[in-house]
């Protein structure tokens, strides 16, 4: 029998630790449209170099990873291929 302080519960976070904004999603969406070859690392270099005040507000790269692949970016379409 289950003991009633350990009942199921949700493992879902209760709160989102970090929210990133539709702007900075914009800007990595962007800068991937600019240079369809790059990956988060470079993305993620180039937008600290931009940024003086808002370096704080940017995800981590695996976070900018999850956003490419929301945004179905990550494959290099054989059209934009380097020859």
């Amino acid at each position: 029998s289950k003991h009633p302080n350990f009942a199921d519960r949700s493992k879902k976070p209760h709160h989102i630790k970090f929210h990133i904004s539709q702007h900075i999603k914009d800007e990595i969406i962007t800068v991937r449209r600019l240079h369809p070859h790059w990956g988060a690392r470079k993305i993620k270099a180039l937008l600290l170099n931009q940024k003086t005040n808002e370096k704080l507000n940017l995800p981590a790269i695996s976070t900018i990873n999850k956003i490419l692949h929301q945004e179905d970016m990550m494959r290099v379409h054989s059209n934009e291929r380097h020859t």
